[in-house]
């Protein structure tokens, strides 16, 4: 099952469309059986086979960090302007959504 760019991009928007698949601050993140249930519910109105398309979806999240981590790693203090990774990843503008999950939680003190 080849996926094109516009089905990646539709797969990213309805992946955000569910908080309970990525945000580790919604309350139900952590239930497993829940989440299945919701990403086989919704995605598999569009494709059939939901495990390739988790699998997918897994690959494009890691593709995602791997871009983000590039992009952080190329501003090193000396780097001049020019030297400056900016991804040109036909998804990584989609997936700015998921920078919010990655943000560190504030302290009690």
């Amino acid at each position: 099952m080849d996926f094109s760019d516009v089905e990646y991009i539709t797969l990213i928007s309805l992946y955000k469309s569910r908080p309970i698949l990525w945000d580790p601050c919604n309350s139900m993140y952590k239930m497993a059986k829940k989440k299945k249930m919701i990403f086989g519910k919704k995605f598999q109105m569009r494709w059939e086979d939901i495990n390739q398309t988790r699998k997918k979806m897994y690959s494009l999240l890691a593709s995602y960090r791997r871009e983000g981590q590039r992009e952080g790693n190329s501003g090193y203090s000396g780097a001049g302007t020019n030297e400056i990774y900016h991804s040109k990843w036909f998804a990584f503008a989609e997936m700015q959504f998921l920078n919010d999950k990655f943000k560190p939680r504030t302290t009690i003190t």
